[in-house]
């Protein structure tokens, strides 16, 4: 089978084989050059290996300097080697192993999907998870060597290259455990990716708006102040405008309520999957109005109240509801959501009729919000209900829209999920049915 060889060079630098340390190479440059084969994975000519460890030195003295660390090597490591009168190389080997090549290929692989199966989903995360876990510290960190300017170059370009990968993998995984709702994940995350660089400002924002989305607030200002704390002894400079807003934004969500959701008296029964589905749709980034449609009493509200539970850590201002079933003015609508949202008093623009003034003040105060607004009963009020939605959407960015009604709206940007009666038992007029067949269906749980 041959001898297992395993190369470390993320943090602390080391050669086993078969488990054991190498230990009795002629020098540092010979872990140099061994390590610079072992990375690169290509055959170099002797002139250029040469000249990237001895830059100081004629080209000749140079050679017979590479000389005697090779031969240093191959009485460590000659089966892993491949020296030719006028190159060296590494073999390639299954017997091989180098951390930055067997993570860089899983870090590679990571394609977050939101519309992944979740056993692929969690087979890619435990693998990423394993690779970022051999990251530890910066590529051959510590390791120094004299005179060698061109592999000082070259350890420096690895290094950033390196550390770009692992943070933009740390991002993306962060991503994907927001995606299922698995906000300690993504706040363990985030922070790991701070260690490696803690002027990513916009990593901070992240981790303060998850520490707050996760509820808590305390937790997140404390974030703004390290953030503008390294900011400062740095860079000499204050937190981004984005963030000090951020910053307010969890001082008000602190102070005020963040959701009015009627609570549910029995439990729903036999709508399990179609919460799931629901609740994935709106987490989709591109999902931002989805209407369940159905007839009459199939039980809209109900599901659209379950999905909305299970999303109260994913809408920053929250999830609000808007029974519209009372309303019978259309012109009441703008009116109806205002005064849901407790929008700040204030007067209308005068310059305008008092649904457009009101239709404008919404559009001001959800500007900037990332929230859940769920519309129940639209189907006598769509000729208003619809226009309001549409510019809504256009206007407010952070803004999701969940709507119950009879009929569609039919917008560009609504996806459709209908609202299905549950099954009911085939033969109806028997009287001999199977007990657990009876216990399984849906309708009658």
């Amino acid at each position: 089978m041959g001898q297992h060889l395993k190369l470390t060079t993320l943090g602390e630098f080391t050669i086993r084989l078969d488990g054991a340390i190498v230990k009795g190479l002629a020098s540092r440059k010979a872990e140099a050059l061994f390590v610079y084969l072992a990375v690169t994975q290509q055959v170099h000519a002797r002139e250029h290996l040469a000249t990237l460890l001895w830059d100081d030195r004629p080209l000749g003295r140079s050679l017979g300097n590479l000389s005697v660390v090779v031969n240093s090597l191959k009485k460590h490591l000659a089966s892993f080697l491949e020296i030719e009168r006028s190159t060296i190389s590494i073999k390639t080997s299954e017997n091989i192993w180098v951390d930055v090549h067997e993570s860089k290929v899983a870090l590679e692989q990571f394609l977050p999907s939101n519309h992944a199966e979740s056993s692929r989903r969690e087979q890619d995360i435990s693998r990423v998870e394993e690779a970022l876990g051999w990251y530890r510290g910066d590529f051959l960190q510590g390791f120094h060597i004299r005179e060698a300017r061109g592999f000082d170059e070259w350890v420096s370009l690895e290094r950033e290259r390196i550390q770009r990968q692992v943070l933009t993998s740390w991002c993306s995984l962060a991503d994907t455990y927001l995606h299922i709702g698995d906000l300690d994940s993504a706040i363990r995350v985030l922070k790991s990716a701070l260690e490696i660089d803690p002027l990513q400002e916009g990593l901070h924002r992240e981790l303060m708006q998850n520490l707050a989305l996760s509820g808590q607030h305390g937790a997140a200002l404390a974030q703004y102040r390290e953030c503008a704390a390294v900011l400062k002894a740095e860079l000499d400079v204050e937190p981004a405008l984005a963030t000090r807003r951020l910053y307010d934004r969890i001082l008000a969500r602190r102070e005020r309520p963040l959701d009015n959701l009627p609570s549910l008296a029995t439990t729903t029964i036999g709508r399990q999957d179609e919460v799931k589905e629901i609740h994935n749709r709106l987490r989709e980034p591109n999902t931002r109005l989805l209407t369940l449609v159905g007839v009459g009493g199939i039980g809209k509200t109900r599901l659209a109240l379950e999905v909305a539970v299970s999303l109260r850590d994913a809408f920053f201002e929250g999830l609000w509801f808007v029974d519209l079933a009372p309303v019978e003015d259309p012109e009441l609508v703008p009116q109806a959501i205002g005064r849901v949202l407790a929008m700040p008093d204030g007067p209308l623009a005068a310059d305008m009729p008092p649904q457009e003034g009101m239709i404008t003040k919404l559009l001001d105060f959800l500007e900037t919000k990332d929230l859940l607004l769920i519309l129940d009963n639209c189907e006598h009020l769509l000729d208003t209900c619809v226009p309001i939605t549409e510019r809504l959407l256009r206007h407010c960015p952070g803004l999701k829209i969940l709507v119950t009604s009879r009929e569609r709206f039919d917008l560009p940007e609504e996806h459709l999920f209908i609202v299905e009666p549950l099954i009911i038992p085939e033969d109806q007029t028997s009287l001999e049915y199977d007990i657990d067949s009876l216990r399984e269906n849906e309708s009658i749980r």
